[in-house]
């Protein structure tokens, strides 16, 4: 999975309820949106299942990374990139959907949200297949 988050509180967070909930094995983080453009459109990238995009990152914002990769035909069903942002506004939902992502994520205002959204999330049909989780794990909560 590549996160693509320049906050380090909230990757920090992200990363930790992944781990602890078991939903993918490894994540790469990467903090601007320039090197995660330059990574996602890299021939010699390896394949990635996941992608997690912020929209406000420094450089380049993740909805204009979404149109770049629209532009260039790189987005498809083997790429599911998940919208990962503070924004709730519609027009950011609208471009981001209209743009390739799969799914729009508004962050959750605590941790415990966040691990279920998460949950929520690789249950869904889209990350079935991908989700390594299991119902009876528990965890204590932060």
């Amino acid at each position: 999975m590549l996160l693509i988050e320049d906050s380090m509180s909230d990757a920090h967070l992200i990363m930790r309820a992944i781990e602890r909930e078991q939903l993918v094995e490894k994540v790469h983080w990467i903090k601007d949106g320039e090197t995660a453009l330059n990574t996602l459109i890299a021939p010699e990238n390896p394949k990635l299942e996941l992608v997690f995009l912020d929209i406000m990152l420094p450089k380049i914002t993740g909805l204009e990374i979404l149109e770049i990769l629209k532009e260039k035909n790189l987005i498809n069903e083997n790429l599911p990139i998940v919208v990962f942002s503070s924004s709730n506004q519609d027009r950011d939902i609208k471009r981001a959907m209209a743009n390739g992502a799969k799914h729009f994520l508004t962050k959750p205002s605590s941790y415990r949200d966040l691990k279920e959204a998460l949950r929520t999330l690789f249950k869904q049909s889209l990350f079935k297949d991908r989700y390594h989780g299991t119902e009876s794990t528990q965890y204590p909560t932060a």
